[in-house]
């Protein structure tokens, strides 16, 4: 019998050293992904600006900068299970990611939001 996923709230606070977000697993496995948040500064209370455009994935990925790779060759944008809206992202890793390296998970480029710089403070939720 097949079940829904259980969605659980991630919060990552620090200081950016990429202009790239990296999203990956410790091993290979897969997750649903949806409502990603990214906002300047180290506290969110709902309604803090979220610089991440199509952090809820209601878009196509390419259409906002987000990149699949050769590690998540079958992953993609669904609408089989959301937290929000009308679609999420199913990750799936063929192996570990890691940050910094291009073909081991999923990532999006940061240039598009509201110019933050490499040591500036930030939050994902």
């Amino acid at each position: 019998t097949e079940t829904d996923p259980v969605w659980r709230k991630v919060t990552i606070t620090g200081t950016g050293s990429s202009s790239k977000l990296y999203v990956y697993m410790n091993g290979a496995g897969d997750a649903y992904l949806d409502d990603f948040r990214l906002v300047a500064g180290t506290t969110d209370n709902g309604t803090t600006a979220n610089l991440l455009i199509n952090g809820d994935f209601e878009q196509p990925l390419a259409t906002a900068n987000w990149t699949t790779t050769t590690n998540t060759l079958n992953s993609a944008r669904t609408t089989d299970y959301v937290h929000g809206g009308n679609a999420s992202f199913h990750l799936v890793l063929n192996a570990a990611g890691s940050t910094g390296d291009e073909n081991q998970g999923l990532h999006r480029s940061l240039s598009d939001c509201l110019h933050l710089s490499k040591d500036d403070a930030f939050k994902v939720v």
